[in-house]
C-alpha cells in the first residue's frame, strides 16, 4: 500500500468522517435482495469498508439492493428533486452520482485529494465535496457533471453543509480550528465564525456541520471535545456552545422540529442525542456501540442511526412530541455492509424545498426586557428649559428626556433625596436634603453648591436680581451668582414649601399657616394667620394646624395649596384648599370646602401645579378627580382614569414644553398630554399585556394599565387608558379588554365585562352598542370580512356593517364563542363543549360539534363530562389543514390539560396526542393547561399554551401540517402568554409580563 493511500485510510478512520450519514452491506457483490420492489422512501447507507451503498426500503426497513461504488465511500448527500445521491469515495478520490430511482451509478467524477464531506444545493443545482488532504471544497455543476471551480479553505475540511435558502456554505476544518463561511452565489470564502477556543491547542477541532435553513442557526460538532456549538448565521456570532458527550459524529436534523440529532462513537455504548437551537439537549435511546452517524426521515418521524462498529443500522421511532424529553421506540437492526460510516434519506420526486420568507420566522425569539421607567423611582419635581424636560427625586435621581417617553439616568454626585428643580436665568437648580444644591446649564454635568445649613430644602425662585432658596425650620437662603448663598432671617422656625416671585415681591408659604412677604428676600413680614381664617373655611383657633405646601405667580396673582382643619368637624379631620391673595396680606378661598373630599390625612396631599397658563389641582384624598382653572375663580372639574387601582395616576408634579405637558410622580410614573385632559402614562409597565393588534403603522396592546402603543412592537412605549375616552367614561378603565384586533381601518377592542370600543388610531376610543349585550353579556373576539364586523359573545353572534347598527344571532344553546376567523372563504367560530359555528356570508349560521358523544347535561350537571375537549380557544387554517386549540376534561379530575384537533373540511376531526406539554414537564400548572390562539402564518402553524390561572409559564409551537408540533419557547422565558399576531415582518406574542418578537 503506498505511502498517499495509507495516509488516507488512516485519516478517515482515525477521524471517522462524518458529513451525512453511514451504512452496511456484507461485501462488494452484496447480500441478496429481501425485497424485489422498493417503495419512493429508501435510506442510503455507504458502506466504507465494502466499497458499496445498502438501499434500505423505509416503509419494511428491509434491506433491498446494495450499489458498488468507489473506494471506502465515507460520505453521502442526496437531491431529492432530481433523484440523485452523490457519494464520496476517499480511497480514490473521486464522487460517485447514482440514479436513485433505478439505483445505479451513472457516471463517476473526480474529485481533490481526500474527498470526505458531500453537500448539495437543490435549488442552484451544485454540489460541494470537501477535500480533506488539499484543504479545498470543489464546486461542482451536477447538470453538466463539470466541475466548476476549486475553492481554498482551512486545514483539514470535513464536514460540509449548505444553507439552500441563502445559499452560503459551511465547512468544519478539523486542523485549522474553523468554519469557513463560503458565499455559494459567487463562489467566494466570505468569513469564518469565530471560536471560542484557540486553534493551536487542537482542543476546538470542527468535525461536523449541520446547518438548518429554517430557524438559521448551524450545529458544529467538535472532535477532541464533548461539546457542541449552535451560531446564529444571520449574524454570524456563536449563540452557545454546550457541552453534551465524548466522541460526537455525525448530525442529522429532523424537518418535522429543526432539532438536530448527534451520533456519539462510544465503542460499548454508543448512543444519540437530540440538540435543539438554544442548545439544549437530550439523551435518546436506540443507540448502539460505534454509532457515528444520524438521519432522520421526515415521513415517518423514524431516526436511522450508522453503527460502524458491529455494521448495523438501528431504526427508531422519534416521539415526535415537541416537550424536548425525546424518549424514542426501537423498531430493528438492520444488518448492512462493512463499517457504514454515512447515511441519507431518499424520497424520490420531492418539489424543491420551500423555506419561510423570512428566516426564523417562529422559531427564533428574541425576549425582550421589561422597558418601563424604574417603578422603585420617586419622583418629587421637574423642570424644562423647552428643549428637555428633567425630573428629580429620592436617592438623588436625575433623569432627563427630549420626548417625556425615553429618560436618560444623570449622574447627580449625590446620594441625597431631592425635593425641587427649577429652570432659572440659563441655569437647572436642584434643593434636596441636607442643604443640597446642585446647578447645570445642560442637566448633563453638575456642580454642587455650598449652602451654608444642613436643613432640607423645598423651593426656590428668581427676582430682584436675586435667587432665594427657602427650606425646613423658616430657612431663607438668597444668592446673586449660584455660588455664594447667604441665611437670611425669616422670622418664623416653621417649615417653609414653597416660594414663588411677583408684582415685585416674594411670598413663601409654609406650615402651620405661615406666609412671608419681602421686597429684597433679606427683610420678611409674617403675615398674620387670622388673614387666612377670613376665608372662612379655616377658624382662626385650628388655622395654626394648617399647612401651606405650593405657591405660584400665576396669571396676576398669588395662588397657594395645602390643607386646614375643616370647620365643623372634630378629631384633626383636615380638609384641601387652595387660596388666592393679590397682594399675600389678603386670602380668598379658591377651592376647597365641600369640594375636597374629607378625611384624615398628612400634610403635603393637596397638589397644586401651574404649567402652559393653567392652574392644576388636585387631592390625594381622591385620585379620581382634579380641577383646571386659568383664574383661580373658575375651575372645571376633570376625571383621572384610575390605571391599575392607582392612587397617584395624576401627576405629582408637572411642566409644559415643545406643545405637551408632562408630568411625574410616585413608583415611576409618568405622563403625557397635548391639552391637559387626555394623559398618556409611561414608567407603567412594558409593551405587552392582555391582546395586541397592529395596524396603520402602529401596535396597540391592551394590559391592565390601559393601552400600550408602539410603533414597532418593542420600543417607543408608552400606556394609556384610551385617552380622552376614559375622561368620559370612566367605567371603562375598570374593565380591561380581554382582545383587541385591527379590522378594516379601526382598533376593535372586546371586553369580557361586555364592552366595546374602536378607535381609528389607538388614542381616541368610541364605544359602540350592541343593544341587550353591551354591558350586560360577554364579548370574546371580533373580526372582519364579507363586508361585516363581526363578534362573539356567551351565547350569541353579533355582525354590523358599520359597528353601529347590529343584528344578532342566537345560538340554540348557551355556550361562550372564545373565538371567530375568517377561514378558506367562510366564518368559523369554535368555544365550549367543541362546538363549532360556520356561516358563508355572515347571515346564515350552521352549528355542528366534532364531538361523537357527550353524555354530560350541562343544564342540569348530571352525566360524564367528555374527555373530549372542552373548550376551543383558537381556530386556523393552512396548508389545507384546519387546527383548533384548546383544552379537554381530565376524566376524574376537575383540571384541565391541552387538546389539538385537525381536519380537512372541518366536518371529520382527528384529536391528536398531547404532543407538547409543559403541563406535562412542569413548566404550567398540572390540570389547569389549554392551547391558546393559533395561527397560520408563513406556511406554518404557530400556537402557545398556557395554564388558565395565567401565572405559568407559557409554551410556543410551531407545525408544518398540525400534527407534528416543535417546541419553540426560549429557555428564558418563564413568563405567561396570552395573545400573538403576525405583523410588520414578525411574530409578537405578548404576556402580563412578558414581550417576545420573531425572528
Amino acid at each position: 500500500m503506498n505511502a498517499s493511500k495509507l495516509m488516507t485510510i488512516l485519516i478517515c478512520t482515525a477521524a471517522l468522517v462524518a458529513c451525512g450519514g453511514s451504512g452496511k452491506d456484507s461485501g462488494v457483490g452484496g447480500l441478496p435482495p429481501s425485497v424485489l420492489t422498493k417503495s419512493a422512501n429508501s435510506i442510503y447507507v455507504a458502506n466504507s469498508g465494502s466499497n458499496s451503498i445498502s438501499v434500505i426500503d423505509a416503509e419494511t426497513n428491509a434491506l433491498f439492493k446494495t450499489i458498488p461504488v468507489g473506494k471506502f465511500p465515507t460520505a453521502l448527500a442526496v437531491n431529492n428533486t432530481t433523484n440523485r445521491a452523490y457519494v464520496a469515495n476517499t480511497g480514490d478520490n473521486t464522487l460517485s452520482v447514482i440514479d436513485t430511482l433505478s439505483d445505479t451509478v451513472l457516471t463517476t467524477l473526480p474529485t481533490g485529494a481526500n474527498p470526505v464531506g458531500v453537500a448539495v444545493n437543490p435549488i442552484t443545482e451544485r454540489v460541494y465535496v470537501s477535500n480533506s488532504l488539499d484543504n479545498s471544497v470543489s464546486v461542482i455543476n451536477s447538470l453538466t457533471n463539470q466541475t466548476i471551480t476549486t475553492l481554498a479553505v482551512g486545514s483539514a475540511p470535513f464536514g460540509i453543509s449548505i444553507d439552500s435558502h441563502t445559499n452560503k456554505l459551511y465547512v468544519a476544518n478539523n486542523n485549522g480550528g474553523t468554519v469557513s463561511v463560503i458565499d455559494a452565489s459567487t463562489n467566494t470564502v466570505s468569513g469564518t465564525l469565530p471560536t471560542t477556543v484557540t486553534a493551536s491547542n487542537f482542543l476546538w477541532k470542527p468535525y461536523d456541520v449541520e446547518v438548518d435553513p429554517v430557524s438559521g442557526k448551524l450545529f458544529v460538532t467538535e472532535g477532541g471535545s464533548s461539546h457542541i456549538s449552535v451560531f446564529d448565521t444571520s449574524t454570524g456570532s456563536l449563540q452557545i456552545r454546550t457541552m453534551v458527550s465524548a466522541n460526537l459524529r455525525g448530525m442529522g436534523i429532523n424537518p418535522n422540529d429543526n432539532s438536530v440529532y448527534v451520533a456519539q462513537a462510544n465503542a460499548s455504548t454508543g448512543l444519540l442525542y437530540k440538540i435543539g437551537t438554544q442548545g439544549n439537549w437530550a439523551g435518546v435511546s436506540g443507540g448502539r456501540p460505534g454509532a457515528i452517524d444520524v438521519a432522520v426521515n421526515p415521513k415517518n418521524n423514524y431516526a436511522y442511526i450508522a453503527n460502524i462498529t458491529d455494521n448495523t443500522i438501528n431504526v427508531v421511532k422519534l416521539k415526535g412530541q415537541a416537550n424536548f424529553g425525546d424518549v424514542s421506540t426501537f423498531i430493528a437492526t438492520i444488518a448492512v455492509g462493512k463499517e457504514p460510516r454515512a447515511l441519507a434519506v431518499v424520497n424520490n420526486n420531492q418539489a424543491l424545498p420551500q423555506y419561510p420568507a423570512i428566516p426564523g420566522l417562529g422559531i427564533n425569539w428574541t425576549v425582550h426586557p421589561q422597558q418601563a421607567v424604574n417603578t422603585t423611582d420617586i419622583h418629587r419635581s421637574i423642570a424644562t428649559d423647552q428643549t428637555q424636560y428633567v425630573a428629580v427625586g429620592d436617592g438623588g435621581i436625575i433623569k432627563t428626556s427630549l420626548d417625556g417617553i425615553t429618560w436618560t439616568y444623570r449622574n447627580s454626585g449625590t446620594a441625597n433625596n431631592l425635593s425641587h428643580i427649577s429652570y432659572l436665568n440659563g441655569q437647572f437648580i436642584v434643593l434636596g436634603a441636607a442643604g443640597t444644591i446642585l446647578t447645570s446649564p445642560d442637566a448633563v454635568t453638575w456642580a454642587a453648591r455650598t449652602s451654608a445649613t444642613t436643613a432640607q430644602l423645598n423651593s426656590v425662585t428668581f427676582g430682584a436680581s436675586t435667587y432665594v432658596a427657602v427650606g425646613a425650620g423658616g430657612v431663607v437662603l438668597t444668592s446673586a451668582d449660584l455660588l455664594t448663598w447667604t441665611p437670611q432671617t425669616s422670622t418664623t422656625i416653621n417649615n417653609l414649601n414653597g416660594i414663588t416671585f411677583g408684582n415685585s415681591m416674594f411670598i413663601a408659604v409654609g406650615d402651620k399657616a405661615t406666609v412671608l412677604t419681602s421686597a429684597d428676600a433679606v427683610t420678611w413680614t409674617f403675615n398674620n394667620s387670622a388673614s387666612l381664617a377670613a376665608t372662612g373655611n379655616i377658624s382662626t383657633s385650628n388655622v395654626i394646624s394648617a399647612n401651606l405646601t405650593t405657591i405660584y405667580f400665576a396669571n396676576g396673582k398669588f395662588v397657594a395649596a395645602g390643607t386646614s382643619p375643616n370647620v365643623g368637624y372634630s378629631g384633626g379631620n383636615t380638609m384641601d384648599c387652595v387660596v388666592s391673595s393679590l397682594d399675600g396680606a389678603v386670602w380668598g378661598l379658591a377651592k376647597g370646602g365641600a369640594s375636597a373630599t374629607i378625611g384624615s390625612i398628612s400634610a403635603n396631599s393637596s397638589l397644586l401645579n401651574f404649567a402652559n397658563g393653567q392652574l392644576f389641582w388636585h387631592s390625594q384624598l381622591n385620585p379620581t378627580v382634579y380641577w383646571t382653572s386659568s383664574d383661580a375663580v373658575t375651575w372645571t372639574q376633570r376625571l383621572v382614569p384610575v390605571i391599575g387601582n392607582s392612587s397617584q395616576a395624576m401627576p405629582t408634579v408637572m411642566t409644559y414644553a415643545n406643545g405637551q405637558f408632562v408630568g411625574v410622580g410616585l413608583a415611576g410614573k409618568v405622563a403625557v398630554s397635548s391639552d391637559g385632559i387626555a394623559w398618556r402614562y409611561t414608567g407603567v409597565r412594558s409593551f405587552g399585556g392582555n391582546s395586541i393588534a397592529y395596524g396603520n403603522g402602529l401596535f396597540v396592546g391592551v394590559n391592565y394599565e390601559g393601552m400600550a402603543l408602539s410603533s414597532d412592537g418593542i420600543s417607543g412605549i408608552y400606556s394609556s387608558p384610551l385617552g380622552s375616552f376614559y375622561s368620559t367614561n370612566p367605567l371603562i378603565s375598570s374593565s380591561t379588554p380581554s382582545n383587541i384586533r385591527y379590522l378594516n381601518g379601526l382598533f376593535f377592542a372586546v371586553h369580557s365585562s361586555g364592552r366595546l370600543v374602536t378607535s381609528p388610531d389607538g388614542i381616541t376610543w368610541t364605544e359602540r352598542i350592541i343593544p341587550g349585550y353591551t354591558m350586560n353579556g360577554t364579548l370574546f373576539a371580533a373580526t372582519y370580512a364579507k363586508g361585516l364586523y363581526v363578534v362573539t359573545g356567551y351565547d350569541f353572534i353579533a355582525t354590523s356593517p358599520d359597528t353601529i347598527t347590529w343584528t344578532v344571532h342566537k345560538l340554540s344553546a348557551p355556550n361562550w364563542l372564545l373565538d371567530i376567523q375568517f377561514l378558506n372563504n367562510e366564518f368559523v367560530a369554535v368555544g365550549e363543549r367543541g362546538l363549532i359555528v360556520r356561516s358563508k356570508d355572515g347571515i346564515t349560521w350552521t352549528e355542528q360539534s366534532f364531538h361523537a358523544t357527550d353524555s354530560f347535561d350541562y343544564t342540569t350537571g348530571a352525566g360524564n363530562k367528555p374527555r373530549s375537549q372542552a373548550f376551543s380557544y383558537g381556530v386556523a387554517y393552512g396548508n389545507g389543514v384546519y387546527v383548533i386549540a384548546g383544552n379537554r376534561q381530565i376524566i376524574g379530575s376537575y383540571g384541565f390539560q391541552p387538546s389539538l384537533a385537525t381536519s380537512t373540511d372541518l366536518i371529520n376531526w382527528t384529536e391528536r396526542a398531547d404532543t407538547v406539554e409543559g403541563w406535562a414537564n412542569g413548566l404550567l400548572m398540572p390540570g389547569m393547561v389549554t392551547y391558546h390562539r393559533v395561527i397560520f402564518v408563513d406556511g406554518m402553524f404557530v400556537l402557545f399554551s398556557s395554564d388558565l390561572a395565567g401565572s405559568g409559564r407559557g409554551v410556543v409551537l410551531t407545525s408544518r401540517d398540525g400534527i407534528n408540533w416543535a417546541d419553540r419557547t426560549p429557555a428564558s422565558t418563564t413568563s405567561a402568554i396570552r395573545d400573538i399576531i403576525y405583523a410588520n415582518g414578525k411574530l409578537v406574542l405578548v404576556g402580563p409580563s412578558l414581550l417576545m418578537t420573531s425572528p
